[in-house]
């Protein structure tokens, strides 16, 4: 039961009605999270009596009683209270200690929000100090604690200076901590009384309420209430589906919580997956970036790729063809068209077997027809569980106090069982009165039930009217967006943005991210556009914001913009995902479009020219997104002098662009993004920006300096110049930027210097100069006293020590190096100055002995050494044993230990918090002392470190995951027997290991144990679910008795592996893999009833699998290279959907294999005996390969497979004809070596074939491709009867025609073959003419080897051509367009006898020529530039009579034997490279001068 509220709540905004008096001022916010625990309500007055350390307030109040205790203090803490907020107060006048005691001391730390009063005579008292203290170091330890001080009629810099009181009273013993704690929180911050003391108490209550939401959200991670049920019952259908592809539907009403349960299901499902994409939102993001971006989105999160697509039909064919071979987890979130669907996830055959199809819809139908296989409907929550979510927003509690308990279900009842709903109206009755709870209710009973926007609307309405206008805003605009930049433009509007977002958060319609993005639920985000389309019904150019790109558009060349018109979107996609746009010409927008525009204050547009007088027109833009501007500059009077944002990302503008001149009439410009500006050189526009804030240059790599004017920007706080690859060094003016807290130099290749006026940046917190030529710190560095950040990685070898001035700095992250192939390590640091206190990340590489003491670390929680090559220990560090006092114990979470080669002893004993240990590449290791001191340790990993025999785990209890890698002498690991709670296993290439003895690890679900040669035997481990064992030579035999759960085994290559115990007991196995397992004769799997795949590939004496007949629900069965496999019979098999029984030798028979209606995959390759298929009821058939079945005559039923995508009976020389009517969606056939093979029925309706091989089928004559317009690869090989190939002058997207041998054509029609790529066409004899040659753009190989009745080619368009192939085309007289070829590599003509002169000036690239016999031929052009030629046969070229070789420097054979007329080689001392010099029987030749030395000359 809860505590009865005696007290009568008031709302919020009325608290302090009675409060005395004096004005307000906040000086600023802060935030933080808080891990304590919830507790319950109580609102009677904490007194020394009830402040024991096990209750839990949300806010402690820390006063010096004289002061304020009946006053400013009993306001605070009334309003507090009647907030609905659990507030602390010490209310014993008469405590005569000045010590504070255990109570107090627990009261600070089990509270959430901290509220130190600091009055005048707060720093007098030793007990308000010592809680001042205490709440610093709260604050400071990461437990979540918020401090935000009240600065009562004092100013903050008498505490950072400690004058007056606040010094007087100092206790030398202890006045450092007191010091401390007062410089620490004068510099938070809170507010300072000025005035009313009323609007004091309002400003601190919202701030409480607001920080208790952020805090509560962080703890809570349940907003997932009622979930779990949801989220059980589609992880048990995908376990159940471990192995199959699987597409899952989640439907329902908006705002129900889709995309929520997607998301945990993403995120249970992800680590099991190499290739994961999760697209949101994207019914909204396809219209405003088209579907090939989000195509483009899924290519670049599976296969790490960039853009590869430009349109659907492109993407469609990518995605289908490249992720055939990936198991992939992939999330489509709202979506709202088939279409849509199936140009992403068209079908099941898109991916590998096992991967996961996520869909959310509000529309049914789309998951029916794209044929889930699991459509889960997302219903309502429950009354029990919607009233714990309202609480929980309402009340930061699961259940509402008894006075508002009545109120509370009527809302909900009202409300319905809907998230979305419960959370926004919950956080909009947080804190209220409850006259204002009977007034929604009244309002909410008139909502019918499923008008969610309606039942939203009601937040909406409550907010003032700024709110409301940054509410539009980002539903219509700034989703996605960094909210401090949109509040530039919101701050000018005197929108009070800080406020605003602050507001909009806590009533939950919009959440900031860990970015500071505005995000916003879709249903909100539709209310949101749903209210500006009711400002007037009569069009678009009535309403205040179009965000629709088609809407907009239509008004701006419509001319019917009006100044009702305050915002506009013109865009599609991302600047790099429209960068084409300006080179298609872009959208003209003229003054005229805009001359009605005039309370226009925010445009985005991509790729777009303004042309004409823009006077008066933008006067009150304020905010602009042009990106890919264009560098032609058309607009006149294009003055935006309140423009306050400018965005030119991807644009191909340069310093000299006549736009500057517009744009600097900006004078108040506050933020400039020019992002991959990639022609900008320089930079003299800054000079007209001063008050500019945020200046992002990032990879503009031609940018060599920045303006000194850069100096006059005295508001500029973040200055990122990342991957300015040509920028050397910055101006000196950069002292001056007194405000700068970012700078960022990441990737400035030629960045050199650091300037020792750094200094003077005194509130920079972030520098990072991670990949630039920087070869050491300056000493100014030492003055940065605020740098939290310092990234130094990758940079050039640091010469010497690093700066002394390093100790000096106060930072909480300093990362000196991480090594890397790529840049010079910095591998001559030889010592260590002393670390700066505060640090919590230290990550280090160095070349000395010993690490300088980090005892004084004592807020480092995470420790990384990285290549430290002779370092021998850890230096000390602090102690863990230190009394508890107002100091924080030393806690080490994290230790990471990679290449310490000469480190023999890691002794991790002091390391008592240590939750996670890395060693990787210390060689010499030879133990880690004090592991079994690590109560703490959750995750263990050792790879190569080769001298570790042993590790001791006895009180390592709570170890959660043990990795252990290439460890060739570990023998033993101690303790693992004992542990309790670890779930993960791996034990790889430890080939010393000889027994793994698990009786405790009921958790372990999976264990993988790969390469331990001498593994014998592996015990325990009752639970476990999943087994993999590679490569472990000494297994012979696994005992699986105890594990009755297991589910997956996987055993391949334990070569002397003869049994396995207990297999027949396994109920749950779902997936047995035992491949090449040599040794294995047989296995029993009586039991094993819901077993779905099997896999004993390569066990070569396996005769029997006993049981096979009972298992009703196999899926998938591999028995290839089985030799002694005689019989199978899969007649009861009738869910089976992949067989493999390929080079079973012994293999006569397949019974019931015409009995497999649901077989999808049939793989029999070398099944010698066989003489018929029957294949008549498998009508799902999609692959059939039967190679190399010598005896095969018929396959009967294969004119009934419309759904075979593949077939292939190359070498089944006996098949004569093949009947494929049905089979229209079939894309690849592969009948090689079909010598008998006179028919293929059915090849003209053939629509999808992509590739046809029929390589020396020796008895075709016909080929029709009529319909086969797709095919893109035909190997027709060696036909010697072919005579014709209908439809080939149809094949648009053929790549590769090889039809060599074919002697029987004539002729060939590759007009619209233009993308045609490999032709080969050598020995067609009978071939005269190759219509269509002159239009093959894209051709690279060209054979045409032994055509001798071929005359002229005409390659006038294949200017890509790398190899040309006509040797012996004695009929040949002149290759046109041989003088263009500029990428040609390799050209024969030997034998062309009728050829007499060779252009080969543009030919630039050619490597090898042969053109011996060529009697005729004259002369070479061009020769004499060929600076890549390696090889040159004229051997027998009897009429030539000179050849210029002067740039052929890499020329290693030159062949001129037979030339009878060549008088002279020019060049021939220059070819330095030349090895073989053939020149016999060259009479007109006399004996060369300065020849090389050879190793061959003839």
């Amino acid at each position: 039961m809860h505590l009865p509220i005696k007290k009568r709540r008031v709302s919020v905004l009325r608290i302090a009605e009675d409060a005395d008096s004096s004005l307000t001022e906040p000086t600023g916010t802060h935030s933080g999270g808080c891990s304590s625990p919830r507790a319950e309500t109580n609102n009677g007055t904490p007194s020394l009596s009830t402040a024991s350390t096990e209750n839990c307030y949300e806010v402690f109040l820390s006063f010096r009683g004289s002061d304020t205790r009946k006053g400013f203090t009993d306001h605070l803490y009334s309003g507090l209270v009647d907030a609905g907020i659990r507030a602390f107060r010490d209310d014993d006048e008469l405590r005569q200690l000045e010590e504070m005691g255990p109570d107090l001391l627990g009261a600070i730390k089990n509270s959430k929000i901290l509220i130190p009063i600091l009055s005048e005579n707060y720093g007098s008292s030793k007990r308000c100090l010592d809680e001042l203290v205490q709440m610093m170091e709260c604050k400071d330890n990461d437990t979540g604690h918020v401090v935000l001080p009240i600065f009562y009629k004092v100013e903050p810099d008498r505490l950072r200076h400690q004058i007056e009181s606040f010094g007087d009273a100092f206790d030398p013993a202890i006045m450092e901590n007191w010091k401390q704690a007062l410089n620490e929180v004068s510099s938070l911050k809170g507010w300072k009384a000025n005035g009313y003391e009323r609007e004091l108490v309002k400003s601190v209550i919202k701030k409480v309420l607001s920080e208790l939401k952020n805090i509560f959200e962080l703890v809570t991670p349940e907003s997932l209430v009622g979930i779990d049920g949801h989220v059980e019952k589609i992880m048990e259908f995908v376990d159940n589906n471990s192995r199959a592809t699987l597409f899952v539907g989640i439907h329902g009403m908006g705002g129900i919580g889709k995309t929520t349960l997607a998301k945990t299901i993403y995120n249970k499902l992800s680590h099991q997956f190499d290739y994961c994409s999760f697209i949101p939102d994207i019914r909204e993001s396809c219209k405003h970036n088209g579907l090939a971006y989000l195509q483009n989105q899924l290519i670049s999160d599976i296969l790490k790729q960039k853009k590869q697509v430009d349109n659907r039909d492109e993407g469609t064919k990518f995605i289908s063809s490249k992720f055939g071979t990936k198991k992939v987890l992939i999330v489509l979130d709202d979506l709202d068209d088939d279409d849509r669907l199936k140009a992403l996830a068209g079908n099941h055959d898109w991916f590998s077997p096992g991967s996961r199809i996520v869909i959310t819809s509000r529309n049914k139908s789309i998951l029916v027809n794209a044929g889930v296989d699991y459509n889960f409907e997302h219903e309502e929550m429950d009354m029990d569980k919607s009233l714990i979510l309202f609480s929980r927003h309402a009340f930061r509690r699961d259940s509402p106090p008894s006075e508002f308990e009545e109120l509370t279900y009527d809302v909900v009842s009202s409300i319905g069982g809907l998230p979305l709903c419960l959370e926004v109206l919950g956080s909009f009755l947080c804190a209220k009165e409850p006259a204002l709870w009977r007034s929604t209710i009244i309002k909410l009973i008139k909502v019918p039930p499923k008008k969610v926007r309606e039942k939203l609307r009601l937040s909406y309405e409550a907010l003032e009217c700024e709110q409301k206008q940054i509410f539009l805003d980002i539903a219509c605009f700034f989703i996605g967006t960094d909210g401090r930049i949109a509040s530039y433009m919101w701050d000018a509007r005197d929108f009070f943005p800080k406020e605003g977002i602050e507001v909009l958060t806590f009533m939950s319609l919009i959440t900031v991210g860990d970015k500071h993005e505005l995000i916003m639920h879709d249903e909100l985000r539709d209310l949101g556009r749903e209210i500006v389309c009711e400002e007037n019904k009569g069009g678009p150019q009535y309403r205040s914001r179009l965000w629709d790109s088609k809407e907009a558009l239509k008004v701006l060349k419509g001319n019917k913009g009006t100044e009702k018109i305050k915002a506009i979107y013109l865009s599609k996609g991302s600047p790099e995902c429209s960068g084409e746009t300006v080179d298609q010409g872009g959208d003209i927008h003229t003054d005229k479009q805009f001359k009605n525009l005039t309370s226009l204050r925010f445009l985005h547009v991509n790729g777009a020219h303004f042309s004409g007088d823009f006077k008066d027109s933008i006067d009150e833009l304020r905010w602009l997104q042009w990106w890919n501007c264009p560098l032609t500059f058309e607009a006149n009077n294009f003055n935006a002098k309140e423009l306050l944002a400018l965005d030119l990302s991807a644009s191909k503008i340069s310093h000299e662009w006549r736009g500057w001149s517009s744009i600097m009439m900006a004078k108040k410009l506050k933020y400039l993004d020019l992002t991959n500006c990639q022609s900008l050189e320089g930079t003299f526009f800054l000079s007209a920006f001063k008050d500019l804030e945020v200046l992002i240059l990032r990879d503009c790599r031609k940018l060599e300096q920045i303006d000194s004017s850069i100096g006059e920007m005295k508001s500029l706080v973040r200055l990122d110049l990342t991957g300015c690859w040509s920028l050397k060094e910055l101006p000196t003016e950069v002292d001056k930027l007194e405000a700068l807290e970012q700078l960022l130099l990441k990737n400035c290749r030629d960045f050199s210097v650091l300037p020792d006026s750094i200094g003077a940046l005194q509130n920079l917190e972030i520098l990072n100069i991670s990949g630039t030529r920087i070869k050491e710190l300056p000493n100014g560095i030492r003055r940065l006293k605020k740098l939290q950040h310092l990234d130094a990685s990758w940079c050039i070898k640091q010469e010497g020590e690093m700066s002394e001035c390093i100790h000096d700095l106060s930072s909480e992250q300093f990362f000196l190096s991480h090594s890397t192939e790529e840049f010079p390590r910095l591998s001559e640091l030889q010592s260590l100055p002393e670390l700066p206190s505060n640090l919590t990340y230290l990550s280090i590489t160095c070349q000395s002995h010993r690490l300088p003491s980090l005892s004084h670390l004592s807020h480092l929680k995470e420790l990384r050494l990285l290549d430290c090559k002779f370092l021998e220990c850890i230096s000390e560090l602090p102690s863990t044993l230190l009394e508890k006092s107002l100091n924080t114990p030393f806690m080490l979470e994290i230790l990471a230990i990679c290449d310490c080669k000469f480190m023999e002893t890691l002794d991790v004993s002091q390391f008592n918090h240590l939750r996670t240990l890395f060693a990787q590449d210390c060689s010499n290791i030879l133990e880690v002392q004090g592991l079994d001191k690590l109560k703490n340790l959750e995750s263990l990993t050792i790879i190569r470190c080769d001298s570790i025999e042993r590790l001791d785990l006895p009180k390592s209890e709570g170890l959660k995951k043990l990795h252990a890698e290439n460890c060739k002498n570990l023998v033993e690991v101690q303790g693992l027997n004992r542990l309790e709670f670890l779930q993960e296993l791996h034990i790889s290439q430890c080939a010393s290991i000889e027994r793994l003895h698990l009786p405790k690890s009921k958790l372990m679900k999976r264990l993988y144990v790969c390469s331990c040669k001498n593994l014998v035997e592996i015990q325990g481990v009752e639970s476990l679910k999943e087994l993999y064992i590679y490569h472990c030579a000494s297994i012979e035999m696994l005992d699986l008795s105890k594990f009755e759960g297991l589910r997956i085994l996987y055993a391949g290559w334990c070569e002397k592996l003869v049994k396995i115990r207990s297999l027949n007991r396994l109920k749950f196995l779902e997936v047995l893999s035992i491949f090449r397992c040599p040794s294995i004769e047989r296995l029993a799997l009586l039991k094993s009833g819901g077993i779905k795949k099997i896999d004993v590939d390569g066990c070569i004496k396996l005769a029997e699998i006993q049981g096979l007949d009972r298992l009703e629900f196999l899926e998938e069965l591999d028995i290839s290279r089985c030799a002694l496999m005689e019989r199978l019979d899969i007649s009861k098999f009738k869910g089976l959907k992949k067989l493999r029984a390929e080079w079973c030798r012994k293999l006569v028979e397949i019974q019931g294999l015409n009995k497999l209606e649901f077989l999808e995959e049939l793989r029999i390759s070398g099944y010698a005996s066989i003489e018929r298929l029957d294949l008549s009821q498998c009508k799902g058939l999609k692959i059939l390969r039967a190679e190399c079945c010598e005896e095969l005559v018929e396959i009967q039923g294969l004119d009934r497979l419309e759904f075979l995508k593949v077939l292939n009976i190359s070498g089944s020389a006996a098949i004569e004809r093949l009947d494929l009517p049905k089979s229209k969606g079939l894309e690849m056939l592969d009948a090689n070596n079909c010598k008998n093979l006179v028919k293929i029925q059915g090849l003209h309706r053939l629509e999808y074939l992509e590739t046809l091989s029929i390589f020396n089928c020796a008895s075709i004559e016909r080929l029709d491709l009529s319909k086969s317009e797709g095919l893109k690869k035909l190997y027709a090989g060696c036909c010697k009867k072919l005579v014709e190939i209908q439809g080939l002058d149809r094949l648009e997207f053929l790549k590769v025609l090889i039809i060599s041998g074919c002697t029987s054509i004539e002729r060939l029609d590759l007009a619209k073959s233009t993308g045609l790529e490999i032709l080969d066409a050598e020995n067609c004899k009978n071939l005269v003419e190759i219509q269509g040659l002159d239009r093959l753009g894209f051709l690279e190989e060209l054979n045409i080897s032994g055509c001798a009745s071929i005359e002229r080619l005409d390659l006038s368009k294949s200017k890509g051509l790398k190899i040309l192939d006509a040797e012996n085309c004695k009929n040949l007289v002149h290759i046109q367009g041989l003088d263009r070829l500029e990428f040609l590599e390799e050209l024969n003509i030997s034998g062309c006898a009728s050829i007499q002169r060779l252009d080969l000036s543009k030919s630039k690239n050619l490597k090898i020529l042969d053109a011996q016999n060529c009697k005729n031929l004259v002369e070479i052009q061009g020769l004499d530039k060929l600076d890549f030629l390696k090889k040159v046969n004229i051997s027998g070229c009897a009429s030539i009579e000179k050849l210029k070789l002067s740039k052929s420097k890499d020329l290693k054979i030159l062949d001129a034997q037979n030339c009878k007329n060549l008088i002279e080689i020019q060049g021939l001392d220059r070819l330095e490279s030349l090895e073989v010099l053939n020149i016999p029987w060259c009479t007109s030749l006399g004996r060369p001068r300065d020849i090389p030395t050879l190793h061959n000359f003839f």
